[in-house]
């Protein structure tokens, strides 16, 4: 697996590649969120209403999974030379704060003729490795074109 930023040219990138990276949702991270999206919606902003319906904390919000699939494409596979074209998330079961996830990618395809590439997007909960999101991301890989 990959671990480390990477900056893979179209010639690098596989069907079957793979890459896993760590998060975990930090309160801070959290607070960042909260205060850039504004959604202060119960469940992501008062434990109690959040237990009321249900859940054992406030859960974090889904778009912290998908910053964590954009920096997937941008930064890990397929890395550096490429730019999101579209990512699709569902969310199986909630995250709560401190939550430890690790998201696992896996080129799915590999398309010559416009120079994208499709990703399995997988996110787990550890240290169970339960499965809380599943999606997809397509990804171009752009082309240097400096002289």
């Amino acid at each position: 697996m990959i671990a480390a930023s990477r900056d893979w040219t179209w010639e690098d990138l596989e069907v079957g590649q793979k890459c896993e990276v760590e998060h975990v949702l930090s309160k801070k991270h959290y607070e960042h969120f909260l205060a850039i999206s504004g959604d202060v919606s119960p469940i992501h902003a008062d434990i109690e209403a959040a237990k009321r319906y249900g859940f054992c904390g406030i859960i974090t919000h889904g778009g912290m999974l998908a910053g964590y699939a954009s920096n997937m494409v941008g930064m890990h596979l397929p890395g550096k030379r490429a730019m999101s074209l579209s990512t699709e998330l569902r969310y199986i079961k909630p995250c709560y704060l401190e939550d430890h996830v690790v998201l696992a990618a896996e080129i799915l395809q590999k398309m010559e003729a416009n120079r994208v590439v499709v990703l399995a997007l997988r996110f787990f909960r550890l240290p169970e490795r339960e499965l809380v999101a599943t999606g997809r991301a397509m990804a171009t890989i752009l082309r240097d074109t400096s002289p």
